[in-house]
């Protein structure tokens, strides 16, 4: 049986650095994701993941073990990426259409997986999907944005990310259903203006 990330954590700061590596692989690319997803290039991307990471072995000692260590892995990921991106004027010229397609290659998230579609897809087909889904999520105002991305990138609950999001469960889970419906009907008019 694998170790909860809480027990990986006290084994952790117990001197055993194996248990950060298991944390560190249990949570990367999801945080990467995340990461990618609210905006730039893949090495601001990271740049802002390997910070995130130097974060999080500096405030470790203070973190309160409630079974909640993702949560608080994101919130520590989404305040470097604000501190990356500096004023909020950078943060809204930061655009996800700013970056090219090979900077989305590589992520987990298409409309494949959203759709919960088995059937594989060929590769022009996904990145092109991949591109809607990401000027989408670019259309977006920031805070949907990011419920958008702990929802698919992080794989979070709704209670989850209201923990990140320092809101109610009921919040949470409004705002990702708004962002759904604001993604589809933005694929939606790009699909028929074509």
């Amino acid at each position: 049986m694998t170790p909860g990330d809480d027990a990986l954590v006290r084994s952790f700061l117990k001197g055993d650095s194996d248990s950060f590596e298991t944390l560190f692989k249990r949570h990367e690319q999801g945080l990467f994701a995340f990461i990618l997803g609210l905006g730039g290039r893949w090495f601001e991307a990271e740049d802002v993941a390997q910070t995130t990471w130097q974060q999080v072995i500096r405030y470790l000692p203070d973190y309160k073990a409630k079974g909640r260590f993702r949560s608080w892995l994101f919130r520590i990921a989404h305040r470097t990426w604000l501190n990356h991106v500096g004023s909020a004027w950078e943060r809204r010229h930061t655009m996800i259409g700013a970056a090219g397609d090979e900077d989305f290659a590589a992520l987990p998230i298409d409309l494949a997986t959203i759709r919960n579609e088995q059937t594989p897809r060929d590769s022009s087909i996904a990145s092109e999907e991949r591109l809607l889904l990401y000027e989408a999520l670019d259309n977006l105002p920031n805070f949907l944005r990011r419920c958008a991305l702990l929802r698919l990138s992080g794989e979070m609950t709704y209670a989850e990310i209201a923990e990140e999001m320092e809101c109610s469960v009921a919040t949470a889970h409004r705002r990702v259903k708004e962002a759904e419906v604001r993604i589809w009907k933005l694929i939606g008019e790009r699909d028929e203006s074509k």
